[in-house]
């Protein structure tokens, strides 16, 4: 299936994301270059579209206004940044969210923290991945993380989201 990467800038053109049978990725990164340099590792190599969105409210407006749960993506990369707490409020309200809980959401962190671990797996990320440093051992991680997440895991019922 070919891939879509959409950049963070145009995001707001999309409605809906993507056909029920298909099965879509959302990225939140704060930094527009480091969103960019992630959908585009993701999108070649990508089963899914790929969006990408640099805000909380970017965020939460394409999950939300998709006129059915079918239409919500399979996965959320959420990219935190240490010192962005809004970047922790995506999860929260992700998470709280009866039609958005279910997807699953993976945290791609540059903190080693014990306590900022803690604090998103409490929040019910599904995993925390510490990002990498170099390019290709990014590439091998989003890799890892599409296979997994889209491939290997049973995730629920499109219809029981």
């Amino acid at each position: 299936m070919a891939s879509l990467y959409t950049p963070i800038s145009t995001h707001q053109h999309l409605t809906p994301m993507a056909p029920a049978s298909a099965r879509s990725i959302l990225i939140i990164e704060s930094d527009p270059d480091r969103g960019q340099t992630l959908a585009t590792t993701l999108a070649p190599m990508a089963s899914a579209p790929v969006i990408a969105v640099s805000t909380h409210d970017q965020a939460l407006d394409v999950l939300r206004r998709q006129p059915h749960p079918q239409d919500c993506p399979n996965l959320i990369l959420l990219s935190l940044n240490p010192a962005d707490d809004g970047q922790i409020s995506i999860l929260e309200a992700i998470k709280s969210d009866s039609r958005l809980k279910r997807i699953p959401v993976i945290l791609l962190a540059a903190s080693e923290v014990p306590s900022d671990i803690l604090r998103c797996y409490e929040l019910q990320g599904n995993c925390y991945i510490i990002r990498p440093a170099s390019a290709a051992r990014l590439t091998k991680t989003i890799e890892q993380i599409e296979s997994f997440w889209l491939n290997t895991v049973t995730l629920p019922e499109v219809a029981n989201r």
